[in-house]
Parts: structure tokens; C-alpha cells; sequence
């Protein structure tokens, strides 16, 4: 992370690669307007955001306060367990896509197939659906 590790200094991190069968792959072709969308609830600043809370951060004039310090300091969900139960739940899940930097408008439109689709999210039910590629674009 830029501006936090001096020289000499390194980051272990870790990641899995898994296999699918060819059947079971999940690539958002199956995607068609009046589809849903659901958002799983992120436990806080993930990997990527930290550089930019860094500068906020260091651009403020006084310490922040316990409950932001609490916020930051929350371990990063990871989504499998969410993720694998919805798969085996036999509800039909036609794409997925983890929103990190970009936000919604760099990473959504890569989940949807070709450029007819776009999600429209209207800020959602309490049990958090939206509608997705709800009409055309084109």
C-alpha cells in the first residue's frame, strides 16, 4: 500500500482459486430485464479503500472518534459462506459481481450481458432486493 510500508517491509496475503464445471459457470449471459438484484451488506472498508480512508484520514484536523476507529478496524467479511448457501438454495443466479473501487458504475455494467441491459436500483425493499436490467438501454 502505497505510503505505508517503508523499505524492506512486505504484506503476506492469501487467496483461493476453485473449479467449476462448465455447466455451473456463472458469467451473466443468463441475465434479462425484470431480473433481480440482491446485495449482500459489506462489513465495512475492504483492501482497496484503505488508501483513500489513509488521506482522508491524514487531511483532517483533529483524531477521529472511537466508533469510526471501530468501523475501520472490522475484519473484511468474506462473502462464500453467503454466497455458496444462495447457489444451493436452488434460486437461479444468473451473475454476480463483487463491487470494489469502481463502485456500481464501473463493476455492474460488467456483470450485464452485451449493451442492451442496465440495472436500474432504486434504493430497494427492506429485504434488500432491487430490480436489475430492469429495461434497455439501447
Amino acid at each position: 500500500m502505497p505510503g505505508h510500508y517503508g523499505a524492506g517491509d512486505y504484506d503476506l496475503a492469501g487467496f483461493c482459486v476453485a473449479v467449476v464445471e462448465r455447466a455451473k459457470i456463472i458469467d451473466g449471459q443468463q441475465i434479462k430485464a425484470g431480473d433481480q438484484l440482491l446485495a449482500l451488506p459489506s462489513s465495512g472498508p475492504h483492501s482497496n479503500g484503505y488508501s483513500l480512508i489513509r488521506a482522508i484520514l491524514a487531511a483532517q484536523q483533529e483524531a477521529p472518534g472511537n466508533k469510526l476507529l471501530d468501523a475501520l478496524l472490522e475484519p473484511t467479511r468474506i462473502y462464500v459462506r453467503s454466497v455458496l448457501a444462495a447457489l444451493r438454495s436452488g434460486m437461479a443466479v444468473h451473475g454476480m459481481v463483487h463491487i470494489t473501487g469502481g463502485g456500481f458504475q464501473e463493476n455492474l455494467p460488467r456483470m450485464l450481458p452485451g449493451e442492451t441491459l442496465a440495472a436500474a436500483i432504486d434504493g430497494g425493499d427492506d429485504d434488500g432486493a432491487h430490480r436489475c436490467a430492469r429495461h434497455n438501454t439501447g
